[in-house]
């Protein structure tokens, strides 16, 4: 019987100084074997590299760097950020695939999957969010407003969203998994 693969995720809110690189939680490091089994700065090898990919199979080559105990994706972060268009308070959605390889799903404000598509713009790409409800009256600016309102005593609603969000993410993958698949075996 074939064994069935358990990945692990992590969620990051776009804050500070997101654009020039990134910190991955201290309580996950643990999946990652090769730096879980770095004790010090300096044995983590300075060729950690890594691979983002997004639900579309874009990847960005990123490198690893630990500093002060903490890891961060530093060298090809800046690029990932620009060519996903991301923005302070927008969160990604990271999936843990092994051998340095991370699937990523971006959510913009009103905390829905966002997404890039080509345009006739000056940089060739549109930021697009896809916006959770299309009910009369509820365009995105309006959910975008929503979103920025939310005070601490939404923290449940906020939880809710992110498992949603969550499930959203492995269908996808899995999608995506199953295209790969048929492509190779056909």
């Amino acid at each position: 019987m074939e064994e069935v693969r358990r990945h692990h995720h992590f969620i990051k809110v776009m804050v500070g100084e997101f654009a020039r690189r990134l910190e991955i939680p201290q309580g996950f490091l643990i999946h990652i074997p090769e730096v879980a089994h770095s004790s010090s700065d300096a044995s983590l090898p300075s060729s950690a590299k890594g691979t983002l990919q997004n639900s579309e199979g874009k990847t960005w080559p990123v490198e690893l760097e630990k500093l002060d105990g903490h890891v961060f994706l530093t060298t090809g972060w800046s690029k990932f950020v620009e060519d996903n268009s991301l923005r302070e308070y927008e969160f990604l959605l990271f999936r843990y695939d092994e051998n340095m390889h991370f699937m990523v799903l971006p959510f913009g404000l009103n905390a829905c999957e966002k997404v890039i598509r080509s345009s006739g713009s000056p940089q060739g790409k549109l930021p697009c969010d896809i916006f959770c409800c299309t009910k009369k009256g509820q365009d995105g600016d309006r959910l975008t407003e929503a979103a920025n309102s939310l005070t601490p005593s939404h923290s449940q609603l906020l939880c809710k969203g992110l498992l949603k969000a969550m499930s959203l993410f492995h269908h996808k993958v899995s999608l995506i998994n199953m295209k790969y698949a048929a492509r190779k075996m056909g």
